[in-house]
């Protein structure tokens, strides 16, 4: 996350990117190799999101001498709150089969369940 953070830092002073697309590859890098060390990647990202987000230097309120683009900082803002925004959808998630169940057993109680069972499925998985 500190690359996230120095970026924004110098846009917000007033520095300008650009994308360098080199013929060869320039660095060498390392990607995890199974989903342990995936997940385990995803949440040092989403701690270190949450640690920007309550730092000084939050996009949310840093950054607005003029010198940033409103869509530099809708992209800081956006890659710094979404650890938060996961909360919402890890419990609907969770949920979800309750739901689906509840709704089922709801309609089968009006309508036949057959025709009910394929506009759910229709619905959830299209």
């Amino acid at each position: 996350m500190e690359d996230i953070l120095t970026g924004f830092k110098m846009h917000a002073r007033g520095w300008r990117s650009i994308y360098c697309m080199s013929p060869r590859p320039a660095f060498k890098g390392s990607v995890p190799i199974n989903l342990s060390d995936c997940l385990n990647q995803v949440l040092r990202w989403a701690l270190g999101s949450i640690e920007i987000l309550f730092s000084r230097h939050c996009p949310i309120w840093y950054g607005y001498s003029g010198r940033i683009k409103w869509l530099e900082c809708l992209v800081y803002r956006n890659t710094t709150l979404f650890p938060v925004t996961a909360i919402p959808l890890l419990v609907y998630c969770r949920n979800l089969k309750q739901v689906i169940a509840a709704r089922r057993l709801l309609l089968s109680r009006n309508q036949d369940i057959s025709i009910q069972e394929g506009i759910m499925e229709d619905h959830i998985f299209y």
